[in-house]
């Protein structure tokens, strides 16, 4: 009872794979709450279109720590196809933590 799809030959083609949700399950919007490689995958890919960033106060100094967007040593030079980053609204969430949100433009040409 579990949907799955295949999405390219050798490698996960992301645009394909947004492309078949829509398509077959009738997918308009996806959260993705990935780690910092797949969404930093998404994000070169040019799929990303909001961002909701929580800024916690809390810091540990720890080397290594989880980032948002990430990439593999072969992905470091790719860059992301953003040309625009608008922040749409902040909200307090309390204890000192804020909630940002952005939306986020990508270059249609460079996709």
């Amino acid at each position: 009872g579990v949907s799955y799809i295949f999405a390219g030959r050798s490698e996960i083609d992301l645009a394909l794979a947004l492309d078949i949700l829509n398509r077959e399950l009738g997918v308009t919007r996806l959260l993705l709450e990935g780690g910092g490689a797949t969404n930093g995958a998404f994000l070169r890919a040019g799929l990303v279109d909001e961002l909701n960033l929580i800024l916690c106060p809390a810091v540990d100094g720890a080397r290594g720590a989880p980032i948002v967007f990430d990439s593999t040593e072969a992905e470091s030079e790719q860059r992301a196809p953003v040309t625009a980053m608008t922040l749409e609204s902040t909200r307090p969430l309390g204890s000192g933590v804020l909630l940002l949100r952005y939306l986020i433009q990508n270059d249609a040409a460079a996709i």
